[in-house]
């Protein structure tokens, strides 16, 4: 098979992942107790199928080398250190995606991990809310000093924020009616 041809059959992987992730795009929807998840977003599924494209694309460079030419020693030397640099790659949305589970409901946000251990936040604990743009990400702080990171490019990220932002400003404004009641 020649490169050209590999490169199309990558090419079209990721275009054919492309279009899964841009239908798979819906809105956040509760279960049927009510909690609110966030799911893997269009970039991390790109991010995840491009770097599995590259793995197979890498590895069967690798299978179908030719070991009589001259140089087949170095090129199955940076096939691998493709393979490996994509496959390491591709564990970092694998992880976004599905290392843990964010879930919330009300003024209750539920993180469950892979192992299964789960950790309960009330945002009326919640100290701060940063955003960085540099890794797109959203830090949450708590008073425990607990710490909750998540991508903005989890489907469901920014909703979960207006939902927090609206429970802080009504937790603050029952405190200042309260004041102003006394």
């Amino acid at each position: 098979m020649s490169v050209l041809a590999r490169v199309l059959i990558v090419g079209a992987a990721v275009g054919l992942a492309t279009m899964i992730a841009q239908h798979v795009r819906v809105r956040v929807q509760r279960d049927e107790s009510g909690w609110k998840q966030l799911k893997p977003g269009f970039l991390i599924y790109f991010m995840l199928f491009g770097c599995a494209s590259f793995v197979v694309l890498a590895g069967s460079a690798l299978i179908t080398s030719d070991p009589m030419q001259p140089d087949a020693q170095e090129q199955n030397f940076y096939a691998l250190l493709v393979l490996i640099g994509f496959a390491l790659a591709g564990a970092y949305p694998v992880w976004i995606a599905y290392g843990r589970c964010v879930m919330w409901k009300g003024s209750m946000i539920l993180v469950r991990s892979w192992t299964g251990k789960e950790r309960l936040f009330l945002i009326s604990e919640l100290v701060s809310v940063q955003r960085s743009e540099i890794s797109e990400d959203y830090r949450l702080v708590f008073q425990s000093g607990e710490t909750l990171r998540f991508s903005t490019n989890l489907r469901g990220a920014a909703r979960f924020i207006l939902d927090i932002e609206y429970y802080r400003d009504s937790i603050e404004h029952k405190d200042q009616s309260s004041q102003t009641a006394t």
